[in-house]
Parts: C-alpha cells; structure tokens; sequence
C-alpha cells in the first residue's frame, strides 16, 4: 500500500513539475533583422500590448520592414472581404486559430501551424471558425506600403481614387470606409476600429 502511495506521489509531482514548466514557457517568439536592427519579439506580449477590442473585426501590427519584404502580426475576429494584392504576394502562417481560406476558386482549410502562399493578384479572403480570434503572421513581398489592397473585381479607376486617398499606413483611408460599407450591406460585418501600430 505504501508502494502504491509512494508512486502515485511521484507521478502528481512530476505532471505538477511539468504543468508549470510549461505554463512558465512563453508563445512563439519572432527574430527578425533589418539592417543593422536585430529585434526577438514574443507573440504574447505583441497580443497583450495591442489587444483585439470587443466589436473590432480586423487588427494589424506592423512587426517591421526592409525594401524586399514586411511582416505583420493579423488578428481575425470574423472574416476579411474579398480582395487582392496587384503587386504584392503574401505569405501567412497560422500562428493561433482555425477557419479557411478562399484563394480564387479554392477552398483551403487551415489551423495553426499551416503556411499557405497567396501570389499577387490572386482575388482571396480569411474566415475564422475558432470562437477566438485568428492570429497569424503575414509577410508580403515587397514591402507593404497598404496601398495595394482592392476589392476583388474593382476596376482600375476606383484603384486610383482609392490610392490617391490612403495615407500609406495599412488599415487606413478611403477603401477600409468602402470595404466596411460593403460589408456592412453584404451581411451585417464590420471593419469598424481597424488599426495599425508598428512594434518597437
């Protein structure tokens, strides 16, 4: 009988050991180099200090940049719109959630820890089936600057109203109003509060 008691004891202690070991050990951590600038980022101090607030569908942190590439920390509520990237490809990596992707005529069911590459001009769109938020990284190629965002099927013309008006900043100007109005018509979604912070 004391056996017994002995090696339960061992056993609680040793899956209390470990529970804590792991509950001690941080997210993801991201290294990302520009120049001259090497910075480590953990995901979950980028999460806590730039939190998705109630409401808000879509959230954007921009990690950092160089001419050929940035990288962006997504946060998905709900779903994106239909829309492309004329001149950018993306490369996203789940980091948390699950949902699928619509990439032209293609359904692509997706979880944490996938990688899919979205080449430019592809018309695609992100809906999360997780009742939390989808996090994820994107890294676009150039350098995105958020003007080249359209909704699938724009013509060319409102690509330049759209463009002239942006600030530059991702998540910002005109075609965010344009893409929340759609939304807002199509079934009820919003993009209200959208933002865009750059970690430092």
């Amino acid at each position: 009988m004391i056996l017994k008691s002995a090696n339960f004891s061992v056993i609680f202690l040793l899956i209390v050991s470990l529970a804590l070991l792991f509950a001690c050990v941080s997210g993801p951590h991201l290294y990302l180099q520009y120049g001259d600038e090497y910075q480590e980022l953990n995901l979950d101090k980028i999460l806590a200090d730039n939190p998705l607030p109630a409401g808000e569908n879509i959230k954007v942190v921009n990690l950092g940049r160089s001419q050929s590439a940035s990288q962006h920390i997504v946060q998905i509520r709900d779903r994106e719109v239909p829309h492309m990237h004329n001149v950018h490809d993306a490369t996203v990596t789940m980091l948390t959630g699950q949902g699928y992707l619509i990439l032209g005529k293609n359904r692509i069911n997706l979880k944490a820890g996938d990688v899919v590459h979205i080449p430019r001009a592809a018309p695609h769109y992100y809906v999360n089936t997780a009742s939390e938020p989808t996090v994820v990284l994107a890294v676009y190629s150039p350098a995105f600057d958020g003007k080249d965002i359209f909704s699938a099927g724009m013509d060319r013309f409102s690509a330049a109203v759209l463009g002239s008006e942006q600030s530059g900043d991702f998540g910002q100007g005109l075609f965010l109003r344009l893409v929340d109005g759609l939304c807002r018509a199509s079934d009820g979604l919003s993009l209200a509060g959208v933002h865009d912070q750059r970690v430092r």
